[in-house]
Protein backbone atom coordinates (compact mmCIF):
# COMPACT_ATOMS: atom_id res chain seq x y z
CA UNK A 1 0.00 0.00 0.00
CA UNK A 2 3.25 2.14 0.78
CA UNK A 3 4.65 4.21 -1.87
CA UNK A 4 1.57 5.68 -3.38
CA UNK A 5 1.17 9.86 -4.28
CA UNK A 6 -1.80 11.25 -1.93
CA UNK A 7 -2.92 14.70 -3.13
CA UNK A 8 -5.29 17.16 -2.08
CA UNK A 9 -7.45 20.01 -3.65
CA UNK A 10 -9.84 22.80 -2.95
CA UNK A 11 -12.37 22.78 -5.58
CA UNK A 12 -14.39 25.70 -4.79
CA UNK A 13 -11.94 27.59 -2.93
CA UNK A 14 -12.34 28.86 0.56
CA UNK A 15 -14.65 32.02 1.72
CA UNK A 16 -14.22 34.34 4.62
CA UNK A 17 -16.69 34.75 7.50
CA UNK A 18 -14.87 36.84 9.29
CA UNK A 19 -15.08 40.33 8.35
CA UNK A 20 -11.81 41.54 7.88
CA UNK A 21 -10.16 38.92 8.35
CA UNK A 22 -6.06 38.30 6.64
CA UNK A 23 -5.97 34.63 7.16
CA UNK A 24 -4.46 32.70 4.33
CA UNK A 25 -6.06 30.57 2.46
CA UNK A 26 -5.06 26.75 2.46
CA UNK A 27 -2.93 25.30 -0.52
CA UNK A 28 -2.89 22.44 -1.90
CA UNK A 29 -0.01 19.97 -1.96
CA UNK A 30 0.71 16.61 -2.01
CA UNK A 31 2.90 13.80 -0.86
CA UNK A 32 3.59 9.50 -0.43
CA UNK A 33 1.83 7.57 1.72
CA UNK A 34 4.84 5.63 3.58
CA UNK A 35 5.29 1.78 3.53
CA UNK A 36 1.89 0.96 5.70
CA UNK A 37 -0.14 3.71 4.03
CA UNK A 38 -0.04 6.37 6.34
CA UNK A 39 0.25 10.45 5.03
CA UNK A 40 0.01 13.75 7.30
CA UNK A 41 -1.80 16.70 6.32
CA UNK A 42 -0.59 19.94 7.35
CA UNK A 43 -3.19 23.12 7.66
CA UNK A 44 -2.58 26.07 9.52
CA UNK A 45 -2.84 29.42 10.14
CA UNK A 46 0.08 31.43 10.58
CA UNK A 47 0.87 34.66 11.62
CA UNK A 48 -2.76 35.38 11.28
CA UNK A 49 -3.58 38.97 13.01
CA UNK A 50 -7.33 39.24 12.31
CA UNK A 51 -8.62 37.87 14.22
CA UNK A 52 -5.71 36.60 16.34
CA UNK A 53 -5.25 33.03 16.23
CA UNK A 54 -5.76 31.95 19.75
CA UNK A 55 -4.71 28.36 21.66
CA UNK A 56 -7.90 25.94 21.73
CA UNK A 57 -10.52 27.20 24.55
CA UNK A 58 -12.75 24.31 26.74
CA UNK A 59 -15.25 24.59 25.57
CA UNK A 60 -14.08 25.16 21.89
CA UNK A 61 -14.57 28.66 20.76
CA UNK A 62 -17.68 29.17 17.88
CA UNK A 63 -15.56 32.42 16.10
CA UNK A 64 -15.76 30.84 12.46
CA UNK A 65 -13.57 32.87 10.47
CA UNK A 66 -12.98 30.58 7.50
CA UNK A 67 -14.58 27.47 5.39
CA UNK A 68 -13.99 25.47 1.97
CA UNK A 69 -14.23 21.75 0.74
CA UNK A 70 -11.32 19.38 0.71
CA UNK A 71 -11.09 16.61 -1.91
CA UNK A 72 -8.50 14.09 -1.18
CA UNK A 73 -7.40 11.57 -4.21
CA UNK A 74 -5.07 8.88 -3.52
CA UNK A 75 -3.33 8.42 -6.99
CA UNK A 76 -5.78 8.94 -9.89
CA UNK A 77 -8.33 7.77 -7.25
CA UNK A 78 -10.88 10.48 -5.55
CA UNK A 79 -11.34 8.87 -2.29
CA UNK A 80 -12.69 11.81 0.07
CA UNK A 81 -14.27 15.02 -0.14
CA UNK A 82 -15.38 17.11 2.99
CA UNK A 83 -15.81 20.13 4.59
CA UNK A 84 -12.99 21.97 6.23
CA UNK A 85 -14.19 25.14 9.00
CA UNK A 86 -11.30 26.90 10.40
CA UNK A 87 -12.42 28.82 13.87
CA UNK A 88 -10.23 31.51 15.70
CA UNK A 89 -9.30 28.95 18.44
CA UNK A 90 -9.02 25.42 16.14
CA UNK A 91 -10.09 23.83 12.99
CA UNK A 92 -12.02 20.64 11.81
CA UNK A 93 -13.65 18.82 9.27
CA UNK A 94 -17.40 17.36 8.40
Amino acid sequence: MGNVPVNEAFPSGFVYDYAGSNWNFPTAGGTTANNVGEFFDNISAAYATTPPSILPQNPLGSTLVLHGTQQMSVGPVLVDTFSHAHFQDHGGYN
